[in-house]
């Protein structure tokens, strides 16, 4: 267990993983959010490199931030957006498979996989249909100007893109 720096700090992510995860089972994504928001920085503090613990406390971090967008708290787009930029800074396609399961010598290479997978369904939610989603919130909840804001936000950032779907995605958004 060479990668471990702080073994009180992973005992501390794992009890705060453990209630997140029940915090989510009780559709309580709220909560959920701030305690993966917890684990992952206890994780970061207690093992010496980024690892799958740490990508996946983001990546269900960033489930929940969804879910709350789909339940209509539209007070959560703008983190939403900030979150999602981080966890794709942090991780990228070459990233996941140099770090995820480094520490356990191909023990659990399968890992990396579900992962990969993992990050590959986040990136086409964040690049092409977050925003259709968080739109028709804001639309359902009667917030128009929210749901204006999203879409003109959104093509700009596909008009600087390098998104394959870029173009296709800015005419459906402006129609």
């Amino acid at each position: 267990m060479k990668h471990i720096k702080d073994k009180r700090k992973v005992e501390q992510g794992i009890f705060c993983q453990e209630k997140a995860r029940s915090a989510f089972d009780a559709c309580d994504f709220e909560e959920a959010f701030y305690l993966y928001q917890e684990a992952e920085k206890l994780y970061r503090e207690g093992y010496e490199w980024l690892g799958d613990r740490v990508f996946f406390m983001q990546a269900s971090a960033l489930r929940c931030l969804e879910e709350l967008l789909d339940d209509g708290r539209l007070d959560f787009y703008d983190l939403y957006q900030a979150q999602a930029k981080a966890f794709f800074k942090d991780w990228n396609e070459s990233e996941i498979k140099a770090t995820l399961g480094r520490g356990y010598r191909g023990k659990y290479s399968h890992r990396i996989e579900e992962a990969l997978a993992f990050w590959l369904w986040k990136k086409s939610y964040f690049e092409g249909s977050f925003e259709f989603r968080a739109a028709n919130a804001a639309i359902e909840y009667g917030d128009f100007e929210k749901a204006r804001q999203i879409f003109d936000e959104f093509i700009l950032r596909l008009e600087s893109s390098t998104y394959p779907e870029s173009d296709a995605l800015c005419t459906i958004t402006r129609s």
